[in-house]
């Protein structure tokens, strides 16, 4: 049997254009979240049914957002999402709710760091397959037609709330900005460009440990922090370092010296082995979990080596 979920609060707001580019807001309702055992992979189901593209939307990005959860260890079954659209019905043409689908079932997995989500709006096109890859190797978000009219109709819709935040492609930003110039917002709405899933994703306070979504083939570039989860076979070094600097630390002689030969990826090891490890030691072992939990790191300590 599968678990049940109880139906979430509806504070998903999804900004829907119809062919005449006529636009409407609709709150997303998620009315069943379950896991089966015996498989994996994401099933996607609206009540009443829907055929058009705002169900291509959610499959699309559900199968992202269920890559996600299931590399990052929230989920270890198969998915069953029902949603229930609440507002006039529109027969959707695009993929224009793909951000929205994909931050939605992510946050409906992914407990939130402190109090509770605000509630969302989003729009914009992820790929097809789920790995549309820029230059630097993220999951971009594409632009989308009506931006400047759906994030007016989200900020009318989200006025009431206490606490919302509305997303739109970056490549949007400056028609936006020019709108917005005129426009009254309220203060409990905060108006959020963004050019990836992980960056909307950020502001949510979600941080990918497990999954890295751009391509992991870094070729002669070295790693950085963000490649962490692509950064494997030093693990044995990674924990020598740890319990090397906590020693040091414990002796009064903090800090130690990474030497080696340029080029032999010293720079990779420190900024996408040890500094992840420092930041969130859960793959340690409890000696090194507590050493560092007592002094916790920042993320945005900036790794160095010395040659």
């Amino acid at each position: 049997m599968g678990k049940r979920i109880p139906e979430k609060a509806m504070n998903y707001l999804l900004l829907l254009a119809d062919a005449d580019g006529k636009v409407t807001t609709s709150f997303l309702a998620i009315r069943e979240l379950r896991e089966f055992s015996g498989g994996d992979g994401l099933s996607v189901h609206f009540r009443p049914v829907r055929n058009d593209q705002l169900f291509e939307s959610a499959k699309a990005a559900g199968r992202l957002a269920y890559r996600i959860l299931f590399g990052e260890g929230l989920v270890r079954a198969q998915l069953w999402v029902e949603y229930e659209v609440h507002g006039t019905h529109v027969n959707v043409s695009g993929r224009s709710s793909d951000l929205l689908f994909a931050l939605a079932l992510i946050t409906s997995k992914w407990k939130p760091p402190a109090g509770r989500y605000p509630a969302i709006a989003a729009t914009g096109v992820l790929d097809a397959d789920s790995a549309a890859l820029i230059a630097d190797g993220i999951t971009a978000v594409q632009g989308v037609q009506h931006t400047v009219a759906k994030v007016a109709a989200a900020v009318d819709a989200l006025s009431q709330e206490s606490a919302a935040v509305i997303f739109y492609p970056v490549e949007d930003a400056q028609i936006v900005a020019d709108w917005r110039h005129g426009t009254v917002i309220p203060p409990t709405i905060r108006l959020l460009p963004v050019r990836s899933l992980e960056e909307g994703l950020a502001h949510l306070g979600i941080t990918l440990e497990k999954v890295y979504l751009g391509n992991p083939f870094r070729g002669l570039e070295p790693f950085e922090f963000k490649h962490r989860a692509t950064f494997f076979g030093r693990e044995t070094e990674v924990r020598e370092v740890l319990e090397l600097l906590l020693r040091r630390e414990a002796a009064g002689n903090p800090g130690l010296m990474v030497e080696g030969a340029s080029g032999s990826g010293k720079s990779s090891f420190l900024r996408a082995g040890v500094l992840p490890a420092l930041v969130n030691p859960w793959s340690q072992s409890e000696a090194i979990r507590d050493g560092i939990n007592r002094r916790p790191p920042s993320a945005n300590r900036a790794a160095s080596d010395s040659r």
